[in-house]
C-alpha cells in the first residue's frame, strides 16, 4: 500500500467520522437508520484496521481518540441487545488496534473473555502504574517506577488442601511453577506464580461433607440461587449471608464440565482393573464371576491360565496371564502381602473414555443399577476404594451419596467381615457396562453441591495462592472450582511486542517465583490474542522459529539482537553479563516482614542496588527501573531506595493521579495506593472491593499487616507497643454520669509535619481506676487555627482538667482563659507543663501505665479519615523499631498518663497490721 492510497483511506475515515459523529450524538434521533449507522461503523472500524499494515501508529491513535469513545457511546444508548452485541464485537477489534500501542488498550484487550480482569476490575488502583508502565515504554528519558499497590494477599487456600494436577494427587502447599491443574471445563492448565505464605483462617464446608480452609478474602466462583447467577465471590461475603432467608443453602457449586483427561498408555486395560477391583482376589490375578455374568470376565483382554468352579455356588474363578505383574506397577496384587485395593491417580487423569471403561468394571462386578431412580449403587467394603471411587465420579461432576451397612455376603459367596459402603450417583452419559442390565440410557438432572457453612478458625493453617491462566482452577476431592489472581508481567510481554530485540532482567529473592514470572511471560507471548496484536510475534504462525532459546531462567526471541531477551534470576545470583536494554525489574526481595527487618539484608540489597543491579543496563541506553513490592519496614530496601531517590530529584502530588509522586523532571514516579483512601475513608478501589470488606478486613489481622500490606506504611511487627492486641478497648461510650472529661494538648506551630494532638478523656468506672478516650483534636493544623475548636470541645465533653505542653505553645493558655468567660466556661482549669525529656524517653516510661489504665474504643466505633481514626492509627502503628515514628498520638497518652492520672495511678503502701 503506498503513500496516496494511505491518504485516501484516511480521507474516507475522517470523512466517515464527520458524517455519522453527529448521528451518534443524537442516536436516538438519527436521520441515519440504526441499520445504516452500524453498516458504516462497521466499514469505519474495517478501514481503521486496514491502516494497520502499513501504519498501525496512526492506526492505533483513530482506533483510541475516535473508534472506540464513538462505540462505547453507541453501547451505552442502545437497547437492542442484538445490536449491542455486533457493537461489542467492533468495540473489541477496536481495542486490538489501538492495542499495539498503547498498554492500558492492550490489557483491556487481552482479558476481554477473561474471567480474572486484573486491570478492569483494579482500575482506580493501576491507573497511574499503567500509565507510567506505557510511558516508559514509549519514552526513552523515563527512569523510574516505585510501585507499592494493595496487597492480594488472602487469597490463599490452606498448605493441605487436595489438588489433582496432571500427575497425580498434589496438596495445594507443595504446587510449584510448572505444574498444570484443572480448571472449570476440565483443561489443564499451568501454575504460572507461587504467591507468598498467609494465615487460612476460615473453614467453608460443603453440603457432601468436604471441608476447604482458606483466607477470608480467598474467592470462590459459585453459582448464587438469589441473583441466579455464576460469579466470583469472596469468603468475606460468604461469612454473612451463605444462607437464604428460608435457610436454604444460597451457593452452590456450578456444574463443571468433565475432565477431559488425556489417552494414556495404562498399565492394566481399564475395563479389567474395574472387574479386578470389584471380584478380584487381593493377593492373585484371579477374578471370579457367577455363571450368568461370566462375559464379564471371558471378555477380558488377557489369557486365562486356569479355571476353577466352586461346587456349592458355581461361582467361577479365573487365573489371568501377566495380570499380577501388571497390577504391582501401580502397587497392588502382592502375593506376600495385603494392599487395600484403590483407583490408582494415573486413571483419574486418563481420558473420558478409558474412565468410562474404568467405572463400567467396577459396576459390572460390585454395582448395581436402579434404573426407576435413573442411578448406580456401588458397594465397597474398602475405603481406599470408596474413597478413590468417588474421586473417579468427581471427574464426571456426579454427586454421589454414601450409606453404610453391616457386613452381608456378596453375590460372588464371599462373607463380609468389614462394614459395606454404598455409593450412589446418577450419570447423565453412558457408561458402556457390559452387563445389559446394567445399561442406563435415561438420565436424571444433576444435583448441586452446596456451601454448608463458613465459620472463622481458632487455629488458622499456613496457605498461599497460586496463578493459573483463565484465574479458576479447580481443588479438593470434589474438585471444587477457586479463584486466583500480575501486571508487570502483561507490561513485559507488551514491551517485546513493541520492541522485540531488546532484553529484560527480572530480579527476585525466590528463584520458584522468578522464573514462574518468566515462563509467564513466554505464555502470554504464546497466546492467541497476543499474536492478533502483534502479528509479528504470532507464535501459532511461528511455532518452530520464534524462540531460539527457551528456558524459565532464560530465554531468547528470534529477533533479539542481544544475546538473550529474558533474564530471571535470584538477587543473590551474579548478574554479571546480564544486561538489559528494555528495563531492570525488581520485585518482592522479602519472603515475609522477618526478612525485611535484618538491617544486614536491607543493606546488602541497597548496596547491591546503588553498585550492581542499577548498573546492568546497556551504555548507550538510560537505565529504566521498575520496583515492585511490599513496604515492610521503615528500613527495607525499597524504603531506602525510596528516600536516595528523594535525594536525587525533588518530588511533587501528581496533578492528576491520587497517590503519585512525580519528579519535577517527569523521570520518576513513586506510586503508594492504599486500600482506603485516609482522606474519604473509602476504598480507593470500590469496584473490586467495598469499604466495608477493607474495614473488616483490617479488623481481623494483625496492624503490621494492615498497614504494610495494604495502607503502604511500612511498620515492623515487634516494636508495635500499642498494637490493637496489646491495649483495652471498649464497644460503646457510657454516660458521663460524673459530668467531666480530661484533656491534655501536645500543639504545633504550623500545619503539614506535625498533628497537633488533644485526647478527651473520661472516667470509665466507679473506682475511677480506668479512662476512656472519647473524643479527639488530631489534625496536622497550626494550633493558632484551632482555638474555637478546642473551646468547643471544652464545653461539649465538660473538660474540668487541660494540660498544656508549652515547649511549642506558651501562650495558649491565656489565649484560651481570656475566651472562657465568652464560651461559659468557669470549670475548666489550665495547666502548663514545660516537657524536659524526648518524645521517646516519655514513651517509654508511661507504655505500661496506658495499656493499664486508658481504654480505647474499638475499631468500629470510628471512620478511618476521622480524627479518632487518624489517632488510633498514629497510635497503633507507633514503633520503637521505626526511625520516623508515629509519635504524636502515643505522646499525648504519655502525657496525659503522666500529668493527669498521675499520683492516682501509683501503687497505695499497705498500713502496718498490729500482731497480737
Amino acid at each position: 500500500m503506498n503513500n496516496n492510497q494511505n491518504n485516501n483511506i484516511e480521507e474516507m475515515i475522517n470523512k466517515i467520522i464527520s458524517i455519522v459523529g453527529s448521528e451518534i450524538k443524537r442516536y436516538y434521533n438519527r436521520k441515519m437508520s440504526k441499520k445504516d449507522i452500524y453498516i458504516t461503523m462497521n466499514d469505519l472500524t474495517n478501514l481503521v484496521n486496514s491502516l494497520t499494515t502499513t501504519d498501525y501508529k496512526k492506526a492505533g491513535q483513530y482506533a483510541i481518540t475516535k473508534l472506540i469513545p464513538m462505540i462505547n457511546l453507541i453501547i451505552k444508548q442502545e437497547n437492542d441487545n442484538d445490536y449491542k452485541a455486533k457493537y461489542l464485537s467492533l468495540l473489541e477489534e477496536s481495542y486490538r488496534i489501538g492495542a499495539r500501542i498503547d498498554f492500558g488498550h492492550f490489557l483491556v484487550y487481552y482479558e476481554w473473555d477473561s474471567n480474572d480482569k486484573i486491570y478492569e476490575y483494579r482500575f482506580p488502583i493501576l491507573r497511574s502504574y499503567v500509565y507510567y508502565l506505557n510511558k516508559m515504554c514509549f519514552d526513552p528519558t523515563f527512569e523510574l517506577i516505585i510501585a507499592n499497590l494493595p496487597s492480594g494477599w488472602g487469597k490463599l487456600l490452606a498448605d493441605d488442601t487436595d489438588v489433582l494436577t496432571k500427575n497425580g494427587w498434589k496438596k495445594h502447599g507443595e504446587l510449584v511453577v510448572g505444574d498444570y491443574v484443572l480448571n472449570n471445563k476440565g483443561e489443564w492448565v499451568k501454575v504460572k506464580y507461587i504467591h507468598s505464605k498467609g494465615i487460612a483462617n476460615v473453614k467453608v464446608t460443603f453440603s457432601d461433607g468436604e471441608e476447604f480452609y482458606c483466607h477470608n478474602n480467598h474467592e470462590w466462583y459459585l453459582y448464587d440461587r438469589h441473583t441466579q447467577k455464576n460469579k466470583v465471590i469472596e469468603t468475606n461475603e460468604l461469612l454473612k449471608n451463605y444462607k437464604e432467608k428460608d435457610g436454604r443453602n444460597r451457593y452452590l457449586i456450578p456444574f463443571n464440565n468433565y475432565v477431559i483427561g488425556e489417552k494414556k498408555e495404562l498399565p492394566v486395560d481399564p475395563y479389567t482393573y474395574g472387574v479386578w477391583l470389584g471380584d478380584g482376589t487381593n493377593r492373585q490375578a484371579r477374578i471370579c464371576s457367577s455363571l450368568k455374568d461370566r462375559i464379564v470376565i471371558d471378555t477380558l483382554p488377557y489369557k486365562i491360565s486356569s479355571t476353577q468352579i466352586q461346587k456349592n455356588t458355581g461361582v467361577i474363578y479365573n487365573n489371568y496371564k501377566n495380570l499380577r505383574k501388571e497390577l504391582k506397577k501401580i502397587g497392588l496384587c502382592y502375593w506376600n502381602k495385603t494392599i487395600p485395593k484403590f483407583i490408582h491417580e494415573d486413571y483419574l487423569t486418563a481420558n473420558i473414555d478409558q474412565r468410562l471403561q474404568l467405572l463400567a468394571g467396577l459396576l459390572d462386578t460390585d454395582g448395581y443399577l436402579n434404573k426407576k431412580e435413573k442411578k448406580y449403587i456401588f458397594t465397597t467394603s474398602e475405603e481406599s476404594l470408596k474413597n478413590t471411587f468417588i474421586e473417579l465420579c468427581n471427574t464426571f461432576n456426579w454427586r454421589c451419596s454414601i450409606t453404610i451397612r453391616k457386613p452381608k455376603t456378596s453375590t460372588s459367596g464371599i462373607v463380609g467381615k468389614k462394614q459395606i459402603y454404598q455409593i450412589s450417583f446418577r450419570p447423565d452419559c453412558f457408561i458402556p457396562c457390559k452387563l445389559e442390565r446394567k445399561q442406563l440410557y435415561e438420565y436424571s438432572r444433576k444435583q448441586h453441591i452446596s456451601i454448608e457453612k463458613v465459620e472463622y478458625i481458632n487455629n488458622p493453617k499456613i496457605g498461599n495462592c497460586i496463578t493459573v491462566d483463565g484465574g479458576l482452577y479447580l481443588v479438593g476431592k470434589g474438585l471444587k472450582v477457586t479463584h486466583n489472581s500480575r501486571i508487570a508481567k502483561l507490561y513485559e510481554a507488551f514491551r517485546f511486542g513493541v520492541e522485540p530485540t531488546g532484553t529484560f532482567l527480572s530480579l527476585c529473592s525466590n528463584d520458584t517465583v522468578v522464573k514462574g514470572g518468566s515462563r509467564s511471560v513466554i505464555d502470554i507471548i504464546k497466546n492467541e490474542r497476543y499474536g492478533k496484536v502483534f502479528p509479528d510475534l504470532d507464535y501459532d504462525k511461528m511455532k518452530k522459529d520464534l524462540f531460539l532459546k527457551e528456558t524459565d531462567g532464560e530465554w531468547k526471541l528470534k529477533y533479539c539482537s542481544m544475546l538473550a531477551s529474558y533474564y530471571a534470576s535470584t538477587t543473590n545470583s551474579n548478574v554479571v553479563g546480564q544486561r538489559a536494554s528494555l528495563s531492570i525489574h525488581i520485585d518482592d526481595l522479602y519472603a515475609d516482614y522477618k526478612e525485611a527487618l535484618d538491617e544486614n539484608l536491607n543493606n546488602y540489597y541497597y548496596n547491591k542496588y546503588v553498585t550492581v543491579w542499577r548498573e546492568r543496563f546497556v551504555q548507550s541506553k538510560q537505565p529504566q527501573i521498575i520496583i515492585s513490592g511490599t513496604l515492610w519496614s521503615p528500613t527495607d530496601f525499597i524504603k531506602k531506595v525510596i528516600d536516595l531517590t528523594k535525594s536525587e530529584s525533588e518530588f511533587i502530588p501528581h496533578p492528576k493521579f491520587k497517590y503519585t509522586l512525580i519528579s519535577k523532571d517527569g523521570k520518576k514516579v513513586i506510586i503508594q495506593v492504599p486500600a482506603i483512601d485516609e482522606d474519604t475513608g473509602e476504598s480507593s478501589c470500590p469496584d473490586l472491593i467495598s469499604t466495608e470488606k477493607l474495614l473488616r478486613k483490617r479488623n481481623s489481622m494483625d496492624t503490621y499487616l494492615w498497614e504494610t500490606n495494604f495502607q503502604q506504611k511500612p511498620t515492623p511487627p515487634e516494636g508495635l507497643e500499642f498494637d490493637w492486641n496489646k491495649i483495652k478497648t471498649y464497644d460503646y461510650v457510657p454516660d458521663n454520669k460524673y459530668n467531666c472529661s480530661f484533656a491534655v494538648i501536645d500543639g504545633t506551630r504550623k500545619s503539614g509535619k506535625d498533628f497537633f494532638s488533644m485526647p478527651i478523656f473520661q472516667y470509665a468506672n466507679e473506682e475511677k481506676t480506668e479512662y476512656l478516650l472519647v473524643d479527639c483534636i488530631f489534625t496536622k493544623t497550626a494550633t493558632s487555627e484551632l482555638i474555637n475548636d478546642i473551646l468547643d470541645k471544652i464545653v461539649e465533653n465538660r473538660i474540668v482538667t487541660l494540660v498544656i505542653e508549652t515547649n511549642v505553645d506558651g501562650g495558649l493558655k491565656k489565649v484560651l482563659e481570656d475566651k472562657f468567660d465568652e464560651y461559659g466556661i468557669d470549670y475548666c482549669t489550665v495547666i502548663e507543663k514545660y516537657n524536659t525529656v524526648t518524645k521517646s524517653i516519655r514513651i517509654e516510661a508511661e507504655k505500661g501505665r496506658i495499656v493499664k489504665y486508658i481504654r480505647f474504643p474499638s475499631r468500629e466505633m470510628f471512620g478511618l479519615n476521622s480524627d479518632m481514626g487518624k489517632m488510633m492509627s498514629n497510635l497503633t502503628t507507633y514503633s520503637t523499631l521505626s526511625k520516623n515514628r508515629n509519635d504524636d498520638s502515643p505522646d499525648s497518652m504519655a502525657m496525659f498518663t503522666s500529668e493527669i492520672v498521675g499520683e492516682k495511678s501509683k501503687p497505695k503502701r499497705a498500713k502496718a497490721v498490729k500482731r497480737l
